[in-house]
């Protein structure tokens, strides 16, 4: 499809690397097989929903890309070494294929509820996307307010997937409605996950210095007091001056607050909560024990 689209090698290639950049040969097209074992599992014909797996992966991929560039952050990425311009057009033209990968379904009304969900999760995860810049501009958020903004985001995305795959399962509206609920949960999950991974990550990440409410940095300005809660408000501050003023001493700072409240176990903790959620909700669906055993490897792994 990249090929035959009628746009520069050059582009062609990039396109392609960009697909490929986080993947490794047992992990490929994550978003795509995503959308496939929903079908699967729901008992639907995956290759019916192929062009919907498809365009999940484009539409994930331009995603990917436009949170970067509002994060300046994973330079390691293919559209993290061209200009921010060229990146623009890079998740562009994924959104552009995403379209033109779903039109190759020819049911009329599968096509109209998948343009559907794909284009309400687009507003939903944009919405999101505003939401974070303005928090990044606010001293403080509520815990609340973070599970809201994932699930706006990791949240949308992963439901997203998960409901195009079961649309082509022919499932009726409450069990698409399951499908949906499970993919909010779990993309919170891989939130949670991510997050707590990343947190002291400050060589290669962004997220301290860009003042991003992770789940750890919201987490601790709720639980801080007092001079704890000065301290590291200073420290917050510091990083938003960029890596010259936040060196190994306020780096180890933050380390032992963030040892010292407990953030790993907190996040643990919630992680635990969602994939609850998850098998309780995939618990309902009906499906074969095979089938069961498959998604439910996907999320305890």
């Amino acid at each position: 499809m990249i090929t035959g689209a009628g746009i520069n090698s050059e582009m062609q290639q990039l396109l392609i690397s960009s697909l490929n950049a986080e993947y490794t040969d047992e992990k490929s097209f994550r978003w795509a097989n995503f959308t496939l074992l929903a079908c699967d599992y729901a008992k639907g014909n995956t290759m019916s929903a192929l062009s919907a797996a498809i365009a999940m992966e484009l539409f994930a991929t331009a995603a990917d890309i436009f949170d970067d560039i509002q994060d300046q952050d994973n330079d390691e990425l293919p559209w993290r070494k061209i200009s921010n311009a060229q990146a623009l057009n890079l998740g562009l033209c994924f959104l552009m294929l995403s379209d033109k990968a779903l039109s190759a379904v020819e049911d009329p009304q599968l096509y109209r509820l998948s343009k559907h969900v794909l284009n309400q999760t687009g507003l939903v995860a944009c919405d999101g996307q505003f939401r974070e810049t303005l928090y990044e501009e606010s001293s403080r958020i509520s815990l609340q307010q973070y599970f809201e903004l994932v699930e706006q985001k990791s949240g949308a995305l992963m439901s997203c997937a998960f409901q195009l795959g079961a649309l082509f399962a022919g499932v009726s509206d409450s069990v698409l409605n399951g499908f949906g609920q499970v993919g909010i949960y779990y993309g919170i999950m891989n939130q949670i996950r991510n997050d707590l991974r990343d947190f002291l990550n400050f060589s290669k990440k962004r997220d301290f210095f860009n003042n991003t409410k992770t789940l750890p940095f919201t987490y601790l300005l709720s639980v801080l007091q007092e001079e704890k809660a000065v301290r590291f408000s200073h420290l917050a501050a510091k990083a938003r001056q960029g890596r010259g003023a936040f060196g190994e001493k306020e780096q180890n700072d933050v380390m032992r607050l963030f040892h010292e409240e407990g953030v790993t176990p907190y996040c643990q903790v919630m992680y635990e909560k969602f994939k609850q959620k998850v098998l309780g909700v995939m618990e309902e669906f009906p499906a074969d024990a095979v089938r069961k055993e498959k998604m439910i490897k996907l999320v305890v792994e």
